[in-house]
């Protein structure tokens, strides 16, 4: 376990937030129900995806609680809801929002309708959208402990019900997570751009809880 406080761990989180127009909230705030009613009107105007994505909140409403979340929004940025657990210790929090950051800078990358669209129409893109951000919450966990992770962890959450991915598509999020692995053990962020934002933002705020190799 690292000396990180729940102050740092957040003060990294208001970096990303700001850094990938992120907004974070946890899963009681008043903000989702508000917020993902104004998405269901709004797709329920797109023929054939939006009834596909309204589906697809409506059944990750079921787990707020449980599971972590990321909406991409219309309207531009991404609404982060976080499960109950993932504010149980500074380290749980950080690398949830790292994680959930990801997703927010695919967002902002490519716009949140098509995010949308290409998270429910392919199979493969929804396999490669959920590898980095696992990826990412890996790094941090090394970055905190100076240990590679053990990647079970998101390999068994992407094999269940959750992302609802074939096994030769688990395969390709696998793949992708062993190779940033691969570069973890070197020492090395993954070649992801989140991954060297976060460092150099722990860096200011909390560079006591970064193990020490990582200091070079």
């Amino acid at each position: 376990m690292s000396n990180l406080t729940m102050a740092q761990a957040k003060a990294v989180g208001a970096d990303l937030a700001q850094e990938y127009r992120l907004t974070i909230v946890e899963s009681d705030s008043p903000l989702v129900k508000v917020t993902v009613t104004a998405l269901k009107v709004l797709l329920a105007l797109i023929p054939v995806v939006g009834p596909l994505a309204i589906v697809a909140i409506t059944k990750a409403e079921e787990n707020f609680g449980r599971v972590s979340v990321t909406l991409p929004l219309p309207w531009g940025g991404s609404l982060v809801i976080l499960s109950d657990y993932a504010t149980d210790t500074p380290e749980d929090y950080l690398c949830t929002v790292t994680h959930e950051a990801g997703h927010g800078k695919h967002t902002l990358d490519i716009g949140g309708w098509q995010a949308a669209v290409d998270y429910l129409a392919s199979v493969e893109m929804r396999a490669a959208a959920e590898a980095m951000p696992y990826a990412l919450g890996l790094w941090v966990r090394y970055l905190l402990t100076g240990v590679v992770p053990d990647a079970s962890g998101p390999h068994a959450s992407l094999a269940s019900n959750t992302y609802h991915l074939p096994v030769e598509h688990q395969h390709l999020a696998h793949d992708q997570i062993e190779s940033n692995l691969a570069t973890i053990r070197n020492g090395l962020p993954p070649p992801i751009a989140t991954a060297v934002f976060v460092l150099a933002s722990m860096r200011r705020h909390c560079p006591a809880a970064i193990d020490p190799q990582q200091h070079r």
